[in-house]
């Protein structure tokens, strides 16, 4: 490689925010398909936001927004849907999204670069503020494959230019990768990963020469603009052989910085299986890989703290973590907030996403799917990803966007229910949409089996050659190979029966699986994924259910800890400091105290005791100021009274006010529709109308009620759903 700088390997450097992406090609892949790593790093730990944002038509004239300075990019004509991971909890919108997956299966991610020349040389290089970050959702937006997403990406720093000082793009499908190393302006390069390869990218420039890949981009005044500022000195006149962009381009004191130089030779060391020398190899963007590249190899680079090497763990003393080590730069750090893992697949609707919430070193990989079940509707005040939807609408603006405890919630419930739904969730979905194909119900179905037979039947079979093995122990018997390969084959013979064929080299299986040697754990597969499968079937039955009852979505149902959660949850995403809220005079405290926490401005409403038309009235005279929400009591949990929510919704609806309805004392008793109210938020408890069983509670609804069908409880005395309340003793 030329022009590899010397540099002191000790001399190690410690930034906070810096990301690490891997590349394979499909052919180094041990699959076949593309893969792509990477850990997000930032400041602050924060909740991990993941949301759909769902395709759209735009009128004539309709723009993008943007950060403050940067340039507002015409819009398309039609935008793909597309699914988005968010770290930064600081800022507006989804420009700061560092991980997208279009409705194509195009694949988005991004590095900084640390500071490119063109920064400190050029502050005018860019046309009305440049294109920033933005530039991502653009790709996602638009981007019918990896390809089409390089010629965009292109088109738009050819004509606007990059406003950061340094970034790196990765865009991959399932046939091939690209990879944008950006300077500040219109100057950049890029590079196909060869399909053998894989791509080792720390947060420096590493894309050098020329000629160094079968097809590299770049503007054609690359060389001359570089030459023409004295970054770049041709050693013969007219030959450009020498040219290496990343030491052109690439600010002096960061090019090959220490802190980089390490991460980057690091993830080659455990990629390829051996030492890695930066004197003697450089520090190339990929290399041929030497043995198939496994989402478990991409996994262990990303969480990796060198173990095996003198670094790890020699800076500081026992007992401490790696991330608070200050002197050296691991590729999992204290900063990394999560890391993705897409495998993507020939279907896009089958992409996946293995997803860690945190750092990779301490925090399983989760497959998610996130193509197969996309919203039919969205609601901004029912669905997250709807509120970063409305970001998208330029007559509202980053003002959309709130950080509210609502979304976190949500956030945090989804990531919850995805422990559990990857399996059977994933199932349904694709069982849905193929329903009327045979061969697909048929290859669905035994996919499902096979994976029972696999994870539980094949793990219960390994359990028992364990518990046999702990039985040789203890009778004193020797555990020879001979007798572990025969009672292994055995166990084969004994679980699937005389109609498989037992082959002799399934006796040696147990020798390659490492579990047997040293704990004992497979009982957990066995019984967890069983457990799994029965969490989300009692999971989604429950939100079905209730969907049901309310008339709402099942998307639109989310489990709180109880109502007053709930209402918290709701007022907090509504209101805060400086906001006004309408709320009728018979409000519990659930509603009155965090309203008085968040500093809202708060108009009663009154009125006589069931009297409703007096209270509309005075509901009526209070909306005719500006109010941010309407908080109204279904039921007073102190006399009784039955507020009229149906009229309130009008009146709430006509005036674009959200509604918030506790329905703490009438869910289960009185009905209550989301869609015909049109509310924000409805609140409810679980314990006093709706499934409470006589022997704890003294309640619980008949057969008749939704909520007791669909999840089987114990009926024994009951409550008729939309009945008055009936005092059952």
């Amino acid at each position: 490689m030329a022009n590899t700088p010397a540099f002191d390997l000790d001399a190690f450097g410690n930034t906070p925010m810096n990301c690490m992406t891997l590349i394979a090609g499909k052919a180094a892949s041990a699959t076949g398909h593309v893969l792509v790593g990477h850990n997000e790093d930032d400041g602050g730990h924060v909740v991990v936001r993941h949301g759909w944002v769902p395709p759209r038509d735009w009128e004539k004239g309709a723009i993008m927004p943007a950060e403050e300075g940067c340039a507002l990019l015409p819009q398309v004509a039609h935008t793909l849907g597309y699914y988005w991971v968010e770290y930064r909890k600081d800022v507006m919108g989804l420009s700061n999204a560092d991980g997208f997956v279009n409705e194509r299966g195009v694949v988005i991610v991004s590095n900084s670069m640390g500071t490119s020349r063109e920064g400190m040389e050029n502050a005018d290089c860019v046309k009305d503020g440049g294109i920033a970050f933005n530039l991502r959702r653009a790709l996602a937006e638009r981007a019918q494959t990896a390809r089409d997403g390089a010629r965009i990406l292109m088109e738009l720093i050819d004509e606007w230019g990059y406003a950061p000082s340094g970034r790196a793009y990765t865009i991959a499908d399932r046939d091939e990768a690209f990879m944008f190393q950006l300077a500040r302006g219109h100057h950049y390069m890029g590079a196909r990963v060869p399909d053998d390869a894989i791509a080792v990218m720390p947060n420096h420039f590493n894309l050098h020469g020329l000629t160094d890949y079968p097809e590299q981009f770049y503007p054609a005044d690359v060389v001359t603009y570089a030459i023409a500022r004295g970054w770049y000195t041709p050693a013969k006149n007219g030959d450009f052989s020498d040219f290496d962009f990343a030491r052109a381009y690439q600010a002096e004191d960061e090019f090959f910085g220490p802190r980089n130089v390490m991460r980057q030779k690091n993830g080659l060391r455990i990629a390829l299986d051996r030492p890695w020398s930066v004197e003697k190899e450089g520090m190339p963007f990929c290399v041929r890989a030497n043995r198939p590249v496994t989402a478990q190899m991409m996994a262990d680079i990303l969480s990796s703290h060198y173990e095996g090497t003198r670094d790890c763990c020699a800076h500081f003393g026992p007992g401490l973590s790696p991330h608070d080590a200050s002197s050296i730069r691991y590729i999992c750090t204290g900063t990394t907030l999560e890391s993705d893992l897409f495998i993507l697949r020939d279907e896009p609707e089958l992409t996946t996403v293995m997803s860690s919430f945190g750092r990779p070193c301490q925090l399983p990989y989760i497959a998610l799917h996130p193509l197969l079940a996309q919203p039919k509707a969205l609601d901004p005040m029912a669905d997250a990803g709807a509120r970063m939807d409305a970001h998208l609408c330029p007559e509202d603006g980053a003002s959309c966007w709130r950080d509210t405890p609502w979304w976190r919630m949500r956030a945090f419930e989804t990531q919850a229910e995805l422990l559990f739904s990857d399996v059977s969730g994933g199932l349904r979905a694709l069982m849905e949409r193929y329903k009327d194909d045979k061969q697909a119900q048929a290859f669905l179905t035994w996919h499902l089996l096979d994976g029972f037979r696999g994870t539980v039947f094949r793990q219960t079979m390994f359990a028992e050659f364990e518990l046999a093995v702990n039985q040789m122990t203890e009778r004193g018997e020797g555990l020879t190979a001979d007798a572990l390969c025969e009672k292994y084959r055995q166990l084969n013979a004994d679980y699937f029966g005389p109609d498989i064929v037992v082959d002799d080299e399934i006796s040696l299986e147990w020798a390659r699986i490492p579990h047997f040697y040293y704990n004992y754990y497979v009982y957990q597969y066995s019984t967890g994924y069983a457990a799994a499968i029965a969490a989300d079937e009692t999971l989604f039955s429950c939100r079905q259910a209730a969907a049901a009852l309310f008339d709402a979505e099942a998307e639109q149902v989310v489990f709180t800890m109880n109502a007053t959660h709930g209402l918290n949850i709701a007022i907090s995403s509504l209101l805060g400091p400086g906001r006004r809220a309408v709320i009728s005079g018979f409000e519990h405290n659930a509603v009155t105290r965090p309203l008085a926490a968040l500093g809202a401005e708060v108009t009663p409403v009154g009125g006589a005791l069931f009297q409703p038309s007096d209270f509309l009235t005075r509901l009526e005279a209070a909306l005719r100021q500006p109010c941010d929400a309407v908080i109204c009591t279904h039921v007073s949990n102190v006399f009784g009274y039955r507020l009229p929510v149906e009229e309130v919704a009008a009146l709430c609806r006509a005036r674009q006010v959200p509604l918030v309805i506790d329905a703490a004392q009438s869910a289960g008793c009185l009905p209550i529709s989301l869609q015909k109210t049109g509310a924000a938020f409805i609140a409810m408890p679980g314990h006093k109308r709706l499934c409470r069983s006589r022997r704890a509670w003294g309640r619980v609804l008949k057969s008749n009620c939704i909520l007791c069908q669909k999840l089987q409880f114990q009926r024994k005395r009951c409550i008729p759903a939309g009945s008055g309340v009936a005092d059952l003793g």
